[in-house]
């Protein structure tokens, strides 16, 4: 069975809407502020991470680091 996929950079821009709505203040009861509270966190998690993605390719440290590294900084934001 086929997949449907999302290109990586909109998952930021979704979570990005939400949270602008959000400092907005346009939020409507809180199903809306709970789903704008995981975005922040996602967004959180995907800086930290990303930042630390581009410090490791600038270094190499890339081709040493264990391939799960990564998620696993991910994780320790999200996964909470």
């Amino acid at each position: 069975m086929a997949g449907i996929g999302w290109l990586a950079p909109v998952l930021p821009q979704i979570c990005d809407v939400w949270l602008k709505a959000r400092d907005a203040e346009a939020l409507r009861g809180i199903a809306q502020a709970t789903i704008a509270a995981k975005a922040d966190i996602l967004m959180r998690g995907l800086a930290h991470t990303g930042i630390i993605a581009l410090v490791d390719e600038a270094t190499g440290y890339k081709d040493v680091r264990d391939r799960r590294a990564l998620q696993q900084i991910l994780d320790s934001y999200v996964g909470k």
